[in-house]
């Protein structure tokens, strides 16, 4: 049987079966990889907006330090512009700082 599938090829009815099931699958998978893309592109959209209300933050906080103290706070504010975004070192990217 398997000879003669090779030399003949397999019959319509096995053909359009798989060519509907792979229709399906494909039709299947483009829907969960927009739902994964829609999903990455919004908490990362939450990720962004959490950076920067916390820079927005930061920014606040030192302004309203005693005068004798603004400089030092600057310093800091520069210095963890330059770190990571995650604090718990997960995401290792000094890129989040220039959105």
């Amino acid at each position: 049987m398997w000879a003669k599938d090779k030399l003949f090829g397999m019959p319509d009815e096995v053909n359009q079966f798989y060519e509907e099931g792979r229709d399906l699958y494909i039709k299947d998978m483009d829907g969960v990889l927009v739902k994964i893309a829609d999903t990455v592109e919004t908490r990362l959209k939450e990720a962004k907006d959490d950076i920067a209300k916390a820079k927005e933050e930061i920014r606040k906080y030192v302004e309203n330090l005693p005068k004798d103290l603004q400089k030092a706070g600057e310093e800091a504010e520069k210095k963890s512009a330059r770190q990571p975004c995650d604090p718990l070192g997960n995401v290792i990217t000094y890129s989040c700082v220039s959105y």
